[in-house]
């Protein structure tokens, strides 16, 4: 068996090489913060309800806490910079995603991406708050577990899929624990 080593790299290992760096930039992920910065802003409606307002506060907490970042919270009144987290029903919704708000029942919530922007849809009041709150558990690793012991560990990049398209539609129309911590 003879090996040409010039023939070794153009027909084995460089198309390797190539395929494997197209396909990690196919699958790269949305960095939201790194090293305490973040060139995103949180979006919320000019006339926000309280549960935007909380969802939106909720995830500026932790991403500051988690990683040092202050994403900054605007009414989508502002211009866009680009990169942006919408919670809630904001002038940032296309006509696809505006679609799935009536399918998301009293307590579901969708979290989408497009492009390089995050949104966070809720149905009824505390959709868009159980959508950050899910969000914070799946992807931050962010466990609340009394109003005064909570868990989570500092990290340098959060990041996320920039494919992610998650949809929680409860089966159940009622929510108690039946403690009152919560």
């Amino acid at each position: 068996i003879q090996c040409d080593a010039n023939n070794m790299i153009y027909k084995g290992i460089l198309p390797a090489f190539i395929l494997l760096i197209f396909l990690s930039a196919c699958h790269s992920d949305l960095e939201i913060a790194s090293q305490g910065k973040s060139d995103y802003q949180l979006v919320i409606p000019s006339k926000a309800n309280r549960s935007e307002l909380k969802a939106a506060s909720y995830l500026q907490r932790y991403v500051e806490k988690i990683n040092g970042a202050i994403i900054p919270i605007v009414r989508d009144r502002e211009a866009s910079i680009g990169k942006e987290i919408s919670i809630g029903v904001t002038n940032r919704l296309s006509t696809e995603l505006l679609s799935l708000i009536p399918e998301l029942s009293e307590d579901g919530f969708s979290i989408q991406t497009e492009n390089a922007n995050i949104f966070f849809l809720g149905g009824g009041q505390k959709g868009v708050i159980y959508g950050v709150s899910s969000f914070l558990e799946k992807f931050l690793a962010v466990n609340i577990l009394t109003s005064e012991v909570e868990v989570w560990e500092p990290r340098k990049r959060i990041k996320i899929p920039t494919d992610l398209n998650w949809t929680v539609i409860p089966p159940i129309h009622f929510r108690s624990t039946h403690y009152r911590d919560t």
